[in-house]
């Protein structure tokens, strides 16, 4: 009676004895199967299985490196955290096939292959901005659960701190949506300009406006009372001009036609009045703060106080 075989040692063999010299024959895998001690259709169903939970990505012809074509092995450094989901990037690729790790800072290694030198550059160049993305917004995340822990504890209260985070938020948006374009579609001009208004607009000048509403008086002093008012004339109409920045941004990231024309042109001149609604906002500000200080030389020299 003929001994049933071990199904792991099977699968092993299988993995093990037939990546090189697959029988060329008319019938390879009854011709596996014979050495194997077991039947072409549990050969095939042993295959098909490997396949589907990710162990073989295909049984096939592979030519001999850069016989046909070009390739070449290539590596990547990448964070132990994002190894999974940057893994998942280069095998997204259509010239790779197949990826693994090493223990070494040059961690991920795989094997492109291309129909030419150009067509093997332009691979790899996908696949290292897709994955430096990948890398980036994941970091990204970390910093944005630290903020939003904090906002959590102190609210944003004023436009400064609803600028910022609004900025913030954007950038996530801007930095998830280019790591999905450029993983999915590779460098798409026309989808990656979309991000153009929302990573500018939306991140920038919002971040940038936010810290100066906040630091200017501030850095102009005159006491805190002097502070306190500086900050309340440029903080003016901040949750109007918040909205309406933002609701700007958003129908200027969707794609073009998904809104009439005459809406965006409505919406971006009010967005374009409340960005620069900050810079005389500014000047009162300063001139707030300016008075202040007089008044308070003005109390020390024992002098009357100007009127504002």
């Amino acid at each position: 009676m003929r001994d049933t075989p071990d199904p792991d040692c099977l699968d092993s063999r299988l993995l093990d004895e037939f990546q090189r010299d697959l029988p060329l024959v008319p019938r390879p895998f009854a011709a596996m199967a014979e050495s194997l001690g077991t039947t072409e259709g549990d050969v095939l169903a042993r295959l098909r299985g490997l396949r589907d939970k990710g162990c073989i990505a295909r049984v096939g012809a592979t030519c001999r490196p850069n016989t046909a074509g070009a390739s070449t092995l290539a590596a990547l450094s990448i964070p132990p955290a994002q190894i999974e989901e940057v893994a998942a990037i280069v095998g997204a690729e259509p010239g790779v096939n197949h990826s693994y790790l090493r223990e070494d800072d040059w961690n991920l290694w795989f094997v492109a292959t291309a129909p030419s030198d150009a067509d093997l550059a332009a691979s790899l160049a996908r696949i290292e901005a897709a994955s430096g993305l990948a890398v980036y917004a994941a970091g990204l995340g970390a910093v944005v659960a630290v903020m939003a822990r904090t906002a959590v504890r102190a609210r944003p209260s004023d436009y400064a701190g609803w600028s910022v985070a609004a900025g913030v938020l954007w950038w996530t948006v801007t930095v998830v949506a280019a790591v999905l374009v450029v993983a999915l579609h590779g460098f798409d001009a026309a989808a990656l300009g979309q991000l153009t208004v929302p990573f500018v607009a939306g991140f920038l000048v919002q971040v940038l406006l936010g810290a100066m509403t906040y630091l200017l008086p501030v850095t102009m002093g005159g006491g805190p009372a002097t502070v306190r008012a500086a900050h309340r004339a440029i903080n003016r109409a901040g949750t109007f001009r918040v909205v309406v920045v933002n609701l700007c941004v958003l129908l200027f990231a969707l794609p073009p036609g998904a809104v009439p024309s005459w809406v965006r042109a409505v919406v971006s001149v009010l967005g374009a009045a409340a960005l620069f609604a900050f810079v005389p906002l500014m000047v009162s500000a300063a001139r707030t703060s300016l008075a202040g200080r007089r008044a308070a030389m003005a109390r020390r020299a024992g002098e009357p106080v100007p009127m504002p």
